[in-house]
């Protein structure tokens, strides 16, 4: 046999509520401004706390981070039914806890980016881009595989039911 029964240890955990209140609150402010010729700037940001944390034995599996941010520019026209979409995505370092382990995720940046085209007469729109398109390599789950960009080429058909053909 491999394994020697004098070496095995046997682990449980057990999961329980935690006595007492513990409080979180949050807050997201989002703007999005039309400028001239479609041009489109948007921005978020969201803010969440965990408050009153309990003792150290105690874990909240709370697994967000204190700050997230997004701001993008995007035009659906630019000339001749081409639009694209630019996007950067932050988010703050944070304590990751699971029935895996605990661990710090480090703060991310990211920048999503695509182009498309619009063929008017079938009512259909050609997209290419990436999710993270400098494929900067990041953790979102503690002990998970670090992520990677997301090429991708998708075809829509809205032709039913957009007014725009």
């Amino acid at each position: 046999s491999l394994i020697d029964p004098t070496q095995t240890t046997n682990y449980f955990l057990l999961t329980s509520n935690i006595p007492g209140n513990i409080n979180t609150y949050g807050v997201a402010l989002a703007m999005s401004y039309n400028l001239p010729t479609n041009y489109v700037l948007s921005g978020n940001v969201t803010y969440s706390r965990l408050d009153n944390a309990p003792g150290a034995d105690a874990r909240t599996l709370f697994n967000t981070p204190t700050y997230k941010t997004n701001v993008g520019f995007s035009n659906r026209n630019v000339f001749n039914n081409v639009g694209f979409a630019i996007n950067w995505r932050w988010t703050d370092t944070y304590l990751w806890q699971s029935l895996f382990g605990d661990g710090m995720l480090q703060a991310a940046n990211n920048i999503d980016a695509q182009v498309s085209y619009r063929f008017t007469k079938v009512g259909t729109t050609l997209k290419i881009g990436a999710t993270n398109a400098l494929n900067y390599r990041h953790t979102d789950v503690y002990g998970g595989g670090t992520l990677g960009g997301i090429y991708y080429v998708s075809l829509r058909y809205d032709g039913l039911f957009d007014k725009r053909n």
